[in-house]
């Protein structure tokens, strides 16, 4: 029986370039909207000598692509799909954006896995491009709907995207479209497992394909963001191919569940622009990165459940911290002071989340609890790129603690006059 390779979008860019680098021996279909966009990239692999034909196919028509699973089952062996149909914000507005990115790859994941078996591979192309988007706007609450109700899940995704304004809609739909390719991947990647399929997806940068040099003119912003990488240029397809092959082959066969970024560093720069800004990355950086949200409350379980309610769980067992046991040269606001509390911490988008409870009628804590009238945030602990040039700009310190047989512990500094906040430092290295 011949194994079989599916290629949506196949008739140029990376999904021909696969389908060039394939094995001979491999059966390759390649699928489009128009068969007459294909025929070219079929002679074309004609001359190469392999095994190939065009099937006609809209990937965002979920009985399209059902006839097109059906009739790659009646070839062969469905050993390998490549889904790299999709559309770009040059392309379409935001709507259909959804309805190929999206809808299309729940369509072509779902009912391939409905006629792949053992040692199998759905290979769907993601991006770097989710890498701009503000965690917290990710409605990934949303993605589930694309399953269960298609229409739902367009119409509150076009609401968020439209919430910036019609100039941004197409731009944070693509981005958000290849957020939910990584995040669907990683889903049919637990779901069929077991069943011997692999499902991976793979996040190229600006790759100069005819969409990716369309995208390049629009704006510049994938030009821009291939700049920031490590190596400074925009790909080929070829490049992206070559990963691609190998992922869909049993040299990758216990690879799976995963998005694998081939941009010439695109995401690594970015990440690495947000960490040091546009400026000098050597200038003193008194908040490099923020850490954790410290929240005092005078009853643990209580603010904990409260919080539960409204869906932040994951919550750490409760740890009781005894001043006297844990710390050393314990002080507030330069005074010795020892404390003891109760806390708790669960992290979200990257950044941790605290509970403290204070065990004492004295520190700084209780004393914030009194203050307050009640529970509130009481701190953020954050990084800096230079511990000595923190200390240097003289700022109270609240509170601060030694752990006992380690070097380091962490400081409070009173930043409310500028801020409005306390800043601690964790960990903080006591040298002297």
């Amino acid at each position: 029986m011949k194994n079989v390779c599916v290629i949506t979008g196949g008739g140029s860019g990376m999904g021909l370039s696969v389908a060039k680098l394939l094995e001979k021996d491999i059966y390759i279909i390649l699928a489009g909207r128009t068969v007459s966009k294909l025929e070219g990239a079929v002679e074309e692999l004609k001359a190469m000598g392999k095994e190939v034909e065009a099937y006609p196919c809209d990937v965002s028509d979920r009985e399209s692509v059902k006839a097109l699973a059906a009739h790659a089952a009646g070839v062969g062996n469905v050993k390998m799909v490549c889904h790299a149909a999709g559309v770009s914000p040059t392309m379409c507005d935001a709507a259909a954006v959804f309805a190929v990115d999206c809808l299309g790859t729940v369509n072509v994941n779902e009912e391939f896995a409905a006629v792949m078996g053992e040692k199998s591979c759905v290979l769907n192309i993601s991006s770097s491009a989710p890498v701009m988007l503000p965690r917290a706007n990710v409605p990934r609450n949303l993605y589930p709907l694309a399953d269960k109700d298609p229409d739902a899940f367009v119409k509150n995704m076009m609401i968020t995207v439209n919430l910036g304004g019609p100039d941004f809609a197409s731009g944070m739909a693509y981005s958000l479209a290849k957020d939910f390719v990584i995040w669907y991947t990683k889903t049919e990647a637990m779901k069929y497992g077991r069943k011997g399929i692999r499902f991976v997806s793979v996040g190229p940068g600006t790759i100069l394909t005819d969409m990716g040099k369309a995208e390049a003119a629009d704006g510049d912003m994938a030009m821009q963001l291939a700049m920031m990488g490590a190596l400074g240029r925009a790909g080929e397809p070829e490049e992206v191919a070559e990963l691609m092959v190998f992922l869909l082959s049993d040299k990758a066969s216990y690879i799976t569940g995963v998005d694998i970024p081939c941009d010439g560093g695109s995401q690594t720069g970015f990440q690495r622009l947000n960490e040091v800004g546009f400026g000098d990355p050597d200038a003193f950086r008194p908040i490099s990165a923020i850490k954790q949200i410290g929240i005092i409350t005078d009853d643990l379980e209580k603010t904990k459940a409260a919080f539960e309610k409204y869906g932040i769980v994951g919550w750490m067992d409760v740890q009781v911290t005894v001043g006297e046991q844990f710390f050393e040269n314990a002080i507030c606001y330069d005074k010795p002071q020892m404390f003891s509390v109760k806390s708790t911490t669960t992290s979200m988008l990257g950044i941790e989340l605290e509970l403290v409870e204070p065990m004492d009628e004295h520190s700084d804590y209780a004393a914030f609890l009194k203050k307050n009238g009640g529970p509130g945030i009481h701190h953020l602990s954050v990084e800096t790129n230079d511990i000595g040039a923190v200390e240097a700009l003289g700022k109270q310190v609240v509170v601060g603690a030694k752990i006992k047989g380690a070097p380091f512990g962490y400081k409070y500094f009173d930043f409310q006059d500028e801020l409005g906040l306390i800043l601690e430092y964790f960990p903080y290295v006591y040298n002297k």
